[in-house]
């Protein structure tokens, strides 16, 4: 079982996070919290949060101001129910759940399938959280080490599969940067390989979109965050090949953060495991010189599905939108020769500068875009300080070190 947060100030959303079942989620203005939230009034440890049972429990840490449930103050140390339509008060903050529908009915059989494959290592398997043509994903809890994990797990399983999978996560390894999930480890047990890698207890910028309109500051927010993704790749010598929304995703304290490196490609590399018709993305995103040579892609192409990715946030669809009728080789040959419609069709009250800046990240020719995610990164943490102001007691657009 799942629930989503929404955290509000005023009637804005401010943040949105998944809680994950039997994960123990702790909320304050300390640093070492798991949902930080500012403010005078709000304690460092202030509450705990856990989904369980029937939805999310509630137990105050004692904190100086309370924790209000529907304008009740509760007990401190007292355990209650944040149920649906009812809302947590943490100082200038309001915090509803809506509990998700899990996938673990459906797939029974799998998961106690997967809880054989990782028992050695001590992961227990909660449940699915999303399925492939390639593989599956879990939501996992290691109790030796008192933290929920993703773990990935490979469905084919012929030599070549279990080479790219493998690669997959050499190349994960390699990057340490809090703007890039995190990889824990790589197994094979039973001739089948998986992955564990953190658990970002977040949407996708996917998701998010599917939940309404996303706001100027929030889209160049997590621009922002995928910029400094690219800059940590680009210092490892790798080319991820498939930047879009649903490879994003929004972890609690407001990060933006980049997966899937499955048809990442190293630029340093003299193995090539890039066959004809793959280290193809998703086409939507992907920069036109992709199509004629996924091999010899640059870090352009990566730039090329930032801009992709931005233009959605801010327009709500990508550049170019193949309807699923027609032939898919006309839908190639759009992005290869026309431009995507302006941004301010969609939304009229941008700034010049913003769009223009989208603009030169989707230039058809790799040399007339930015030359570096390092100046991409600059000019949108130049954006976001112009645009987006983190209002009072919001810690979701502070800037970390780019590495």
């Amino acid at each position: 079982m799942r629930a989503k947060l929404v955290i509000r100030r005023g009637e804005r959303p401010v943040r949105r996070c998944l809680l994950h079942s039997g994960q123990v989620f702790e909320v304050g203005r300390g640093r070492g919290v798991d949902l930080q939230l500012r403010g005078e009034s709000i304690s460092r440890r202030h509450a705990l949060l856990e989904v369980r049972g029937d939805g999310v429990r509630v137990t105050d840490l004692g904190s100086r101001n309370g924790t209000y449930l529907d304008d009740r103050l509760l007990e401190a140390h007292t355990e209650a129910v944040l149920a649906p339509g009812s809302e947590l008060r943490i100082g200038a903050f309001r915090l509803a759940a809506e509990i998700l529908p899990g996938l673990e009915g459906a797939s029974g059989a799998e998961r106690a399938q997967v809880q054989r494959l990782v028992a050695g290592d001590g992961t227990e398997i909660r449940y699915q959280i999303g399925k492939g043509a390639t593989g599956s994903v879990w939501a996992g809890w290691q109790p030796r080490l008192n933290r929920m994990v993703a773990v990935k797990v490979l469905e084919a399983v012929d030599a070549e599969d279990r080479q790219r999978f493998l690669r997959e996560a050499r190349l994960a390894a390699r990057i340490e940067s809090p703007y890039v999930v995190r990889l824990h480890d790589f197994r094979v047990e039973r001739g089948r390989p998986y992955l564990v890698m953190e658990l970002v207890p977040g949407l996708s910028a996917l998701e998010r979109l599917a939940e309404g309109e996303v706001s100027l500051g929030e889209a160049l927010g997590i621009g922002r965050d995928l910029a400094a993704a690219l800059v940590a790749l680009g210092e490892t010598g790798i080319v991820h090949r498939d930047v879009k929304p649903g490879n994003v995703l929004l972890d609690p304290s407001g990060l933006a953060k980049l997966t899937d490196f499955g048809i990442a490609k190293d630029i340093n590399s003299q193995t090539l495991l890039t066959e004809a018709g793959t280290g193809l993305g998703t086409f939507s995103y992907m920069a036109p010189e992709q199509f004629e040579a996924a091999r010899d892609v640059t870090a352009a192409a990566d730039l090329y599905g930032l801009g992709a990715t931005l233009y959605h946030l801010l327009a709500g669809r990508p550049p170019f939108v193949y309807s699923g009728r027609g032939d898919p080789a006309a839908f190639v040959d759009r992005i290869l020769r026309e431009d995507p419609p302006d941004l301010v069709d969609f939304h009229p009250d941008l700034p010049v500068e913003v769009v223009r800046f989208v603009g030169s990240l989707l230039q058809k020719d790799p040399a007339r875009r930015p030359r570096s995610a390092e100046v991409v990164f600059g000019v949108l943490d130049g954006l976001v300080r112009r645009y987006a102001p983190p209002a009072e007691g919001d810690s979701s657009q502070d800037t970390l070190p780019l590495t």
